[in-house]
């Protein structure tokens, strides 16, 4: 991911194991945790609905102050993806 220009802003959990990347230009989000000598990508999500056709680009990323919830935003289709969180695997699933 190392010089990407598609990546945005991140959110890193508390204990430092988890980094969420929201991607501008590909409406996503990455999940990467803590790995040995480095990190991992564990998962990606769309920050869209399936149904979903048109354009988007996405801003900002967030984590809950619980941290079971993320957020990120959709820039063109204005709007608010949100995401549980399972805080011990650190993957996340749209609700």
């Amino acid at each position: 991911m190392e010089g990407n220009p598609e990546l945005r802003h991140f959110s890193i959990s508390k204990n430092g194991e988890f980094i969420y990347v929201i991607n501008e230009y590909g409406a996503s989000i990455a999940s990467i945790q803590k790995a040995n000598n480095g990190f991992k990508q564990i998962d990606h999500d769309s920050t869209l609905r399936e149904s979903y056709k048109g354009k988007n680009s996405c801003a900002d990323i967030h984590l809950s102050q619980d941290e079971r919830f993320l957020y990120g935003s959709n820039r063109v289709k204005n709007s608010i993806a949100i995401f549980k969180r399972d805080t011990k695997t650190g993957k996340i699933e749209k609700i």
